[in-house]
């Protein structure tokens, strides 16, 4: 079943407010009333937590035009004033029965009454919803553009964006938990990953060619070939690569691209450094042994791995 016809039956398991629902009705192409022709006629909000803000749609039809009444369980301008100003309560009345029935035409009167007042309340709210619907159909582009994810569109397909658009605006939360940076990196590159830490690097020096130069004690001089970092390294292992993805986790593979230069820089603290590791797992040989018996049989199976390591930063 359609939205449209969801909406129109207003028989659907969800709730929805008028504003939405009026809105809605407004932007189907093959619309046949304007906004000035929708009539929201609140019913009080007596019955509100236990059925649909919508209770009805009917169309009725004039000389000129169509009108959609629209009644809802909501509070109106006669609910909210005093009573005594619309109703004769202390009034003489035969007995309860009529009193009841003067009672329900008086307070149907006076909703009428107030309709063309409450239009004007309404009226506003439904172009407001009308145009944040507009917006909400351009706002996914919108953030991408925000977290810079067009410029790896080749690297990422929907399931990718669809997740860090709901990611990223978290990512202070997550930087610095290592289990949910893990949980997320696993969500998005759709393959096991290992976080943890390791010793600090060791970084070879390199050799000053220029002899003239004026060297600094700590930045450009320093005894012996290598320096330790201070802090340990982050080593993430990349788990499950197979020869057929291989590519893809290789120097300038779209999905290493998009690990170590989109998803290192917004879910790994800056200060640290990391190590990819690529574990890649070869089929070599298999084979069955005898006939199946009792419906099992027996299936030896050789795999090797091969790990590929860089360092990110």
């Amino acid at each position: 079943m359609d939205l449209r016809s969801d909406i129109s039956s207003i028989n659907a398991l969800f709730d929805i407010r008028a504003e939405t629902l009026a809105a809605a009705l407004l932007g189907q192409q093959d619309q046949e009333v304007d906004i000035e022709q929708i009539v929201i006629a609140p019913q009080g909000s007596a019955h509100r937590r236990s059925s649909h803000e919508v209770e009805s749609l009917h169309k009725k039809r004039y000389e000129q035009e169509a009108v959609l009444f629209m009644k809802v369980h909501r509070k109106g301008f006669f609910d909210t004033l005093p009573a005594e100003l619309f109703l004769e309560l202390e009034a003489p009345y035969e007995n309860a029965i009529e009193r009841t029935k003067a009672l329900t035409q008086q307070t149907k009167e006076a909703r009428k009454f107030f309709l063309p007042f409450e239009q004007a309340l309404y009226l506003p709210r439904i172009e407001a919803e009308r145009l944040e619907q507009e917006w909400t159909e351009q706002f996914p582009a919108f953030i991408e553009e925000i977290w810079g994810l067009p410029d790896f569109a080749d690297c990422l397909n929907s399931r990718q964006r669809f997740l860090l658009c709901y990611l990223l605006p978290e990512a202070y939360r997550i930087a610095g938990h290592l289990e949910l940076t893990g949980l997320c990196f696993e969500a998005i590159m759709q393959q096991p990953i290992d976080l943890q830490f390791i010793p600090p690097l060791e970084y070879s020096i390199p050799v000053n060619q220029d002899s003239e130069a004026m060297l600094q004690l700590g930045i450009d001089a320093t005894l012996g070939s290598s320096f330790k970092d201070d802090i340990p390294a982050l080593e993430v292992n990349i788990k499950g690569i197979t020869d057929f993805n291989l590519p893809d986790y290789m120097e300038g593979g779209k999905q290493l691209r998009l690990l170590q230069e989109l998803l290192y820089s917004y879910f790994l603290p800056l200060d640290i450094p990391v190590v990819t590791v690529i574990t890649v797992t070869h089929d070599s040989w298999s084979f069955q042994l005898g006939e199946g018996y009792l419906g099992y049989n027996i299936h030896l199976q050789s795999r090797q791995a091969a790990t590929i390591q860089n360092e990110t930063r």
